[in-house]
C-alpha cells in the first residue's frame, strides 16, 4: 500500500503545484479575487530555489504542498522567520493525513534552525476549524496570523 511522503520541492515539480494552487483558486468564494497570472511561474520558481516548499507525494503523485518564504518580520531584522505562502491539499485527498504531515514536516525544519512560523489565515470555508486545527499542531493566535515557536 502507498503511504504519504513529504519531502522537499523540485524545479520538476513547478507545474504540479501549480495545478494545486489553481485549485485553491477554484475553491475561493470571493468574486473579483485576483488569480495566477504571468508572474506566477517567476514567483513560485523563486519560492522553490530560495525559500522553502514541500512537497506530500502519494502513488507518485504530488497532492499537498506548503511553501514559505524565509524572512524577517518587518520590525525585527535579527531573527529570521518562515513566513506562510501557500498550504494546499488536493480536495480528494484531504482525509488522509496530508496537512498534518506537511505541517509536520515544517516545524521540524523550524526548530532545527530556530526559526518562527507565521501562518496567515486560511482562506475558503470552515475557518472556525481551521483555526482549531492550527491549535492542535501547536499554533497560538496571534493578531491575525498563527505563530509556532517551538516545542
Amino acid at each position: 500500500m502507498d503511504e504519504i511522503k513529504v519531502r522537499g520541492a523540485l524545479v520538476t515539480d513547478h507545474s504540479e503545484i501549480l495545478k494545486l494552487l489553481l485549485g485553491w483558486f477554484e475553491e475561493l468564494s470571493i468574486k473579483g479575487f485576483p488569480g495566477l497570472c504571468n508572474y506566477t511561474g517567476l514567483w513560485l520558481a523563486d519560492l522553490i530555489a530560495n525559500h522553502i516548499v514541500l512537497v506530500a507525494e502519494y502513488a507518485n503523485k504530488i497532492i499537498g504542498t506548503i511553501g514559505m518564504r524565509i524572512g524577517y518580520f518587518p520590525w525585527n531584522n535579527e531573527e529570521q522567520i518562515l513566513s506562510n505562502e501557500f498550504l494546499m491539499v488536493d480536495k480528494t485527498m484531504r482525509k488522509k493525513g496530508t496537512a498534518d504531515l506537511l505541517l509536520k514536516a515544517i516545524k521540524q525544519f523550524a526548530d532545527k534552525g530556530k526559526l518562527t512560523i507565521v501562518l496567515g489565515h486560511m482562506t475558503g470555508t470552515d475557518s472556525d476549524l481551521k483555526d482549531r486545527y492550527l491549535g492542535i499542531h501547536g499554533f497560538k493566535y496571534g493578531g491575525g496570523n498563527f505563530i509556532y515557536k517551538g516545542e
